[in-house]
């Protein structure tokens, strides 16, 4: 799966909209707490793919500038929060060789936990990417330990949105009874391949067994199932410094804020339209009768 990618130009004008958005919810912080209002911060939630031996020296200053800014919590954490410093988790989607042995190392020698999520079938192939494969049954026993988290990314990486239900079941299943029987331990977490889910999901992931599911972008606050369904922020060894620095401030949560709002407009759009209607006497008429 090759790595993700957006043109210079439209980085560029995240990371403007995102310094807006952190400059100003900073401003509201500083007010309400001059007010005596206590903010804790919320944990965070970043997430990786792939690491190459080239990217290694990005990756670990990227480390190193979480552990100067925030401090790094477990999945298992993340219902807590923190008054002083700002909770940060680190994820891992599909479980590429090149994490395991490029970032790995450097987030254990800096105590940092992580979590990844296993596409089950797939472990030991190579899933379309020439320079990398998923981790081993093997390797995947070998790496668990304290600081790494072993999550389920179903068996095959489908986009759930596209399968019947007994296909979701399966797929939910099979994979979290694979990582079980490799692991010799429980696994109760689960990631949506391309953050892709319906509402109905999450009742079929409770059904499997799963305590907490995640998705690849924020989830704003209040909505359905929160806690349950924990967002996260995709980052990547490539980003320039000021952009994994304002993502890691929770800054890009301007992202899901925005698509939230897009999603309440279309659906008022969509209640407020009537369709005309022309009483006939064989019935109702309606435009393109």
């Amino acid at each position: 799966m090759p790595q993700f990618s957006q043109s210079i130009p439209k980085r560029l004008l995240k990371m403007f909209l995102a310094s807006i958005f952190f400059a100003a919810s900073e401003l509201i912080r500083a007010v309400r707490v001059a007010f005596a209002h206590q903010l804790p911060y919320e944990p965070l939630i970043i997430f990786y793919h792939q690491v190459f031996p080239s990217e290694r020296k990005r990756f670990a200053r990227q480390m190193d500038h979480l552990l100067r800014w925030a401090h790094p919590v477990s999945t298992a954490q993340l219902d807590q929060t923190d008054k002083h410093s700002r909770p940060v988790a680190v994820t891992v989607d599909d479980g590429w060789l090149s994490f395991v042995s490029n970032a790995l190392p450097e987030t254990k020698r800096r105590l940092i936990p992580i979590t990844t999520f296993i596409i089950a079938d797939r472990m030991g192939s190579s899933f379309g990417d020439a320079n990398d494969r998923i981790v081993s049954e093997q390797e995947l026993e070998s790496i668990r330990d304290d600081l790494v988290t072993i999550g389920s990314h179903t068996a095959s990486h489908p986009c759930l949105t596209t399968l019947k239900e007994d296909d979701i079941r399966l797929e939910l299943r099979s994979s979290r009874d694979q990582l079980m029987q490799a692991l010799k331990a429980d696994v109760r977490l689960f990631c949506f391949p391309f953050g892709a889910y319906e509402d109905e999901h999450i009742a079929l992931c409770r059904e499997a067994g799963y305590d907490r599911v995640f998705i690849s972008t924020p989830v704003p606050k209040g909505r359905r199932f929160e806690g349950y369904v924990s967002g996260r922020i995709r980052v990547d060894p490539t980003d320039w410094p000021l952009e994994f620095h304002l993502k890691l401030m929770g800054a890009y949560y301007w992202i899901s804020m925005l698509a939230a709002l897009r999603q309440r407009l279309r659906v008022r759009w969509k209640t407020t339209q009537t369709p005309l209607t022309i009483a006939s006497g064989a019935g109702v008429a309606q435009p393109g009768d």
